[in-house]
């Protein structure tokens, strides 16, 4: 197994920094932020809470974290899926560090590409230059943009899953939806959370994440060899070898039958030659009754060659025959043909149809056609001068005829001497068999009974070697699958050893969850708790879960908060920019609604430059204190024009 590369050691993100948020298409906006506290208000109209949910605060929170890669697997279920036939492109424009960037990403294709580029967004030339990145891809781009290293946790089952940046996000963009009903809400299993805390604050160490690793590939290594072996063990135990002792047994047991067989086949060729010894009066009979028959077989082939010779000749005088009666067929059609023509008078033209004059019937006696007027040469009806002669061909025929007839006369003797010569050698044969019969038979019968007998014995042992290597292969198999047991069981100690959390910095986030606890002032408040195994705070010694809900959704605001003032006090993976949505009407009672704005406020002098923090926080909310009012940047309304996406001029 090869050595992983250990992720590099914490010394905390850079920047992130949300910077501009531009929205094209029939339906737009165009929103800049800056570094300190970013208020987005949203104006109720009457007593109704709810009045403002449609004015665009969730939708702002919607299109950073689209931006910043969130994955849509629905279109039906995308915030923007009513409008997105109206809307165009999202370009969003961050600090990461030191350099500034635009993403842009089609908000009616949800899983096209995104083009990425350097620099700030200008309307006129946010069509030029860019890089095109996979919504998988920018999620490694973000990363390693703000150097966080990207590694993964292990499954249950030992495969492995990343931590991706929508995935960390979900932390530092905060939706009302994951937020404020729970800590991390939706991320499963609940070990995931922990391993997502850990990670982006440090308390768990780096070394961990890559111990993780190692133990997965070790673990998923494992399982297979495991399975391989289980499958092996079921089909030996079918075959009736459970055992490698089993199995070499079995092969010793089929060598020694094998042996014992070929030593029978010893004995029996020992004892033909014996008997050969005895019986050497049969074997003369033997000899001349085999010389007999090989004369026979000699005059067998002398016949069938003369035989055959005779009807090759009797085919060639057939063919003869054939020809000379087709020629005295064609001799008599010549004959007709000539008689049947000079008795024939053209009165007529059988072209024309015109009449044959006198004059033209004159015209023969001069040597000239009657038709033509051509001179004469030959004409149809004239019999050829080299036409044989009928009487010549009728006589050779007659030859012909009488030499077929002697021909076949000597087939008929030669087939009958053939039929002699056969029924004297089956005759023979049967008297050589007869002859050895009492004396070759039984021998040639034991020895292929035991010739059988070895086949078999050889088979057998074949098979039980087969099987004694998959029982050593099994063997060997097992030895394997108790070393990878043994790196696991190394590994998965190694990992609890490096997973031991850093205390200082748990009891960092413990004081920072106190610090926002005492700000917001929570009713009844007396301490709180960090659970050293689950990472997930209890107060006042109970688990934040237990709360009801506006008191949970408090307890989960202070939470994150507190993670965020970790980030800026100390190196951490978690950037230093927070967003927060408003929480849905319900998550939270007024009260402390209103003392967590006044909280919040709290962190930046109004007065101050908000260029020189070092951090930067985004809070959308449906209700204002005084104290949060300087920091108001944008005021939304759900009446039209006044709504985040509105109709552009």
């Amino acid at each position: 197994m090869s050595e992983p590369i250990p992720p590099p050691q914490l010394v905390g993100s850079r920047d992130l920094i949300i910077r501009r948020v531009v929205v094209t298409g029939e339906l737009g906006c165009d929103v800049s932020f800056s570094r300190g506290l970013n208020v987005v208000e949203s104006e109720s109209e009457g007593s109704d809470p709810t009045a403002s949910n449609r004015a665009g605060k969730t939708g702002l929170v919607e299109l950073i974290r689209y931006g910043l890669g969130r994955r849509i697997k629905s279109k039906r279920k995308f915030h923007f899926a009513e409008v997105a036939h109206r809307l165009d492109s999202l370009f969003l424009e961050i600090d990461l560090g030191d350099e500034t960037y635009v993403i842009e990403r089609s908000l009616q294709q949800t899983s096209a590409a995104v083009l990425v580029r350097r620099g700030r967004y200008h309307p006129e030339t946010h069509l030029t230059g860019g890089s095109t990145l996979s919504v998988d891809e920018l999620s490694d781009w973000l990363l390693s943009r703000l150097g966080i290293p990207l590694v993964s946790v292990k499954t249950r089952e030992g495969d492995l899953t990343p931590l991706s940046f929508p995935l960390l996000s979900r932390v530092f963009l905060l939706h009302q939806e994951y937020s404020f009903g729970a800590i991390l809400q939706r991320v499963d299993p609940e070990r995931r959370k922990t391993d997502i805390v850990g990670f982006l604050t440090g308390i768990i160490p780096d070394r961990r994440h890559a111990v993780e690793v190692e133990l997965a590939q070790a673990q998923r290594a494992y399982y297979d060899a495991r399975n391989d072996l289980d499958s092996i063990s079921r089909y030996l135990a079918s075959r009736g070898v459970p055992t490698a002792l089993e199995a070499q047994a079995r092969v010793d047991e089929r060598q020694a039958a094998l042996e014992a067989a070929l030593s029978d086949e010893w004995d029996v060729r020992e004892a033909i030659r014996r008997e050969s010894d005895a019986a050497a009066d049969i074997q003369g009979q033997v000899e001349g009754v085999r010389v007999d028959l090989l004369r026979l077989k000699e005059e067998r082939a002398a016949a069938e060659e003369d035989l055959t010779g005779r009807t090759e000749e009797r085919e060639r005088l057939q063919e003869l025959e054939n020809s000379l009666i087709q020629d005295l067929g064609r001799i008599e059609r010549l004959r007709s043909s000539s008689l049947i023509l000079s008795t024939v008078a053209f009165s007529s033209c059988p072209r024309c149809l015109q009449p044959v004059t006198s004059e033209m019937e004159a015209r023969e006696d001069h040597g000239h056609c009657a038709l033509c007027a051509r001179p004469l040469g030959s004409t149809s009806d004239d019999v050829p001068i080299q036409a044989p002669n009928v009487a010549d061909i009728e006589a050779q025929l007659e030859e012909v005829r009488e030499i077929l007839r002697s021909v076949g006369e000597e087939i008929a003797t030669s087939e009958a001497t053939l039929a002699a010569i056969r029924r004297a050698e089956t005759d023979l044969a049967a008297e050589l068999d007869r002859a050895v019969q009492g004396f070759v038979a039984p021998s040639v019968d034991r020895l292929i009974d035991v010739s059988r007998t070895i086949a078999e014995r050889e088979k057998e042992l074949l098979q039980a070697e087969a099987l004694a290597s998959e029982a050593a292969s099994l063997s060997d198999r097992r030895d394997d699958v108790d070393r990878l047991f043994e790196v696991m069981q190394a590994l998965d100690a190694e990992r609890r050893a490096v997973s031991a959390i850093r205390e200082g910095r748990l009891n960092l986030l413990e004081q920072h969850l106190d610090h926002v606890l005492r700000g917001v002032q929570f009713p009844a408040y007396e301490q709180c708790r960090i659970s050293r195994q689950t990472l997930m705070p209890t107060v006042n010694g109970m688990a934040y879960e237990s709360f009801g809900l506006a008191y949970k959704g408090l307890i989960a605001f202070g939470y994150y908060m507190a993670m965020w003032g970790l980030a800026r006090e100390a190196p951490a993976y978690m950037p230093r920019t927070l967003v927060i949505d408003s929480p849905a009407v319900g998550d939270l009672n007024e009260v402390s609604y209103a003392q967590l704005l006044r909280y919040v406020a709290g962190l930046q002098d109004p007065d101050g430059d908000p260029e020189e923090m070092p951090w930067q926080l985004i809070l959308t909310t449906r209700r204002t204190v005084p104290e949060i009012d300087p920091f108001v940047m944008l005021s939304l309304s759900s009446t039209d024009g006044k709504m985040l996406l509105r109709e552009r001029a």
